[in-house]
């Protein structure tokens, strides 16, 4: 999967509603075929940034369906908060490989979210 980061320099000119509108529309999509996923731009997602490795905040999601995509994991847990990062790991034909990642803005959506979706046979959380 080919990430983007994207940074509205004026966005209080075109107001908060319609850049968070645009960062939902465009968060999973395809290029060529090929699975992409556009992300707010924020410097501690970058790299290899320690933060971005915050245990509190992250779940790795072990059981996902093959046939479930990005944007159906994002959808179950979304529901929990605010997600920062999601990604499901691909093979290199782009398909599932039966796990992913998702990262929260918080610890408590975390926690949230591993209380209620660690007992589930598809789409577990464990502790990152």
């Amino acid at each position: 999967m080919y990430t983007a980061y994207i940074n509205f320099e004026n966005s209080e000119v075109h107001g908060e509603n319609d850049v968070a509108k645009a960062f939902e529309i465009m968060r999973y999509f395809d290029i060529n075929r090929k699975p992409c996923r556009a992300l707010k731009y924020n410097k501690a997602m970058l790299g290899q940034n320690k933060e971005t490795l915050n245990k509190e905040r992250n779940l790795f999601v072990k059981n996902v369906p093959k046939s479930q995509s990005e944007i159906d994991v994002h959808n179950l847990y979304k529901a929990y908060g605010d997600i920062l990062s999601l990604k499901v790991s691909k093979n290199e034909d782009h398909s599932s490989r039966g796990y992913g990642f998702v990262c929260y803005a918080n610890a408590e959506e975390a926690e949230k979210a591993l209380a209620q979706m660690k007992g589930n046979t598809e789409c577990t959380a464990v502790k990152f």
